[in-house]
């Protein structure tokens, strides 16, 4: 599943293709520590997707998630969005994450994402 949407090729596409804005956290020595990315949503230039939101382990809790969250917001309300939404694994920690900052689940699905795989999602949303 990596090498299907994390190889360069899947990446690009993302970023010329779809149009994908990709924010990237660097430290100090500035070695990435996280990135993000965010599109507009089914052509609803008032929706804003974020598709990502990944911190290194060891980089977790100390705000860098935080700042590329409100990077991403930022995008969308300077393009006009009024809302962001999101699909998040219903095990994965980062909903309380998002929770904390301002989403609200608003459904929850199963979702078969192809080449064997599916994801047991919440969609969250906030309004902007």
């Amino acid at each position: 599943m990596l090498e299907w949407m994390y190889s360069e090729a899947s990446l690009s596409h993302q970023f010329n293709v779809l149009k994908h804005i990709f924010f990237i956290a660097v430290d100090e020595k500035e070695f990435p520590v996280g990135f993000s990315s965010c599109s507009i949503h089914n052509d609803d230039i008032h929706t804003y997707k974020l598709h990502k939101l990944y911190i290194l382990p060891d980089r977790q809790y100390k705000g860098t998630g935080k700042i590329l969250l409100e990077h991403a917001i930022s995008c969308a309300v300077t393009n006009g969005a009024q809302k962001m939404m999101l699909q998040v694994n219903k095990k994965n920690k980062a909903v309380d994450f998002y929770k904390k900052n301002g989403f609200n689940i608003y459904e929850e699905d199963i979702f078969d994402i192809g080449n064997g795989f599916v994801m047991d999602d919440y969609l969250m949303e906030k309004k902007l």
